[in-house]
């Protein structure tokens, strides 16, 4: 029997019996710190040349930060006019 399988259907009886959770366990603390040592875990495992070759690829990334946090900002900016309950409506707090 596969482990996977089993510790999934062992979350799933959990999920089941306590929809919400106990309330003792601090999920987002959980979940922000797993992130955290995914991230961490994953950069320990770049070696140092294709650290120097990424890092040294420095326009691309000045390119994909500003059109995330400048261009596509502007772009949904842009579409203001269009909601008719401005920036209150569910649909520009989806944006």
């Amino acid at each position: 029997f596969n482990g996977f399988i089993a510790a999934l259907l062992f979350s799933i009886l959990v999920s089941w019996f306590l929809p919400q959770g106990p309330e003792v366990l601090p999920l987002k603390t959980i979940t922000d710190i797993g992130i955290g040592f995914i991230f961490f875990f994953y950069g320990l495992k770049l070696s140092p040349a294709e650290f120097k070759a990424g890092f040294s690829n420095y326009r691309i990334h000045i390119l994909i930060q500003l059109t995330t946090f400048v261009i596509f900002p502007m772009i949904v900016l842009a579409f203001t006019p269009f909601f008719e309950e401005g920036t209150s409506s569910q649909l520009w707090l989806s944006l």
